[in-house]
C-alpha cells in the first residue's frame, strides 16, 4: 500500500509582533520571507481575524507565522503540545558563536552531544520572540 503522506509540510507560530519575529528568523535563522498578506482584511474583527501572515522558509523548513488581531490572545513563552521545533544546521559551533555574538545564547554554552541519537548529533536550543522554543540540531555523522 502506498502512503499519501510526504512529511512536514509547515510549523505554524503565532506572534504578538510580526514584525519582531520577522527579524530574528531572517538576522539571525537566515530565514528568507517567501509570502506575505492579511488574512480577511474587510471581514469582521473577531478576535483572529484579520489576520497578519508571515511564510518565512529555509531549506525544507518552512514556518508559518501568524498574527492575530487581538495579539493578547497569543500565549507567549509556554510549552504546549509540541515542545519545540527543530532547525537542521551543518555547522552548530559556527551557529552558536554567531547567535553568543547577538546576545542570543551565553557566551559559555556548549552543545548538548547525542553520540546514539541518529547515529551521532548535537544540539542546542534558543529562545524566539515569541517564546518559542528552537532547537538547532546538526547530524554527526
Amino acid at each position: 500500500m502506498s502512503s499519501h503522506y510526504k512529511g512536514l509540510a509547515h510549523i505554524s507560530i503565532q506572534t504578538r509582533d510580526i514584525e519582531k519575529s520577522i527579524s530574528f528568523y531572517t538576522e539571525q535563522l537566515d530565514f528568507e520571507v517567501t509570502y506575505r498578506t492579511v488574512v480577511n482584511p474587510d471581514g469582521p474583527r473577531n478576535g483572529f481575524f484579520p489576520l497578519q501572515y508571515v511564510l518565512l522558509e529555509r531549506g525544507s523548513c518552512a514556518i508559518e507565522m501568524l498574527q492575530p488581531d487581538d495579539i493578547d490572545s497569543v500565549k507567549t513563552g509556554i510549552e504546549g503540545i509540541v515542545g519545540h521545533f527543530a532547525i537542521e544546521v551543518d555547522d552548530l559551533d559556527a551557529v552558536m558563536k554567531q547567535l553568543s555574538g547577538a546576545g542570543l545564547l551565553a557566551a559559555d554554552a556548549q552543545p548538548a552531544l547525542f553520540p546514539n541519537l541518529y547515529k551521532g548529533s548535537k544540539a542546542t536550543h534558543v529562545t524566539g520572540p515569541s517564546g518559542e522554543i528552537i532547537e538547532l540540531f546538526e547530524y554527526t555523522r
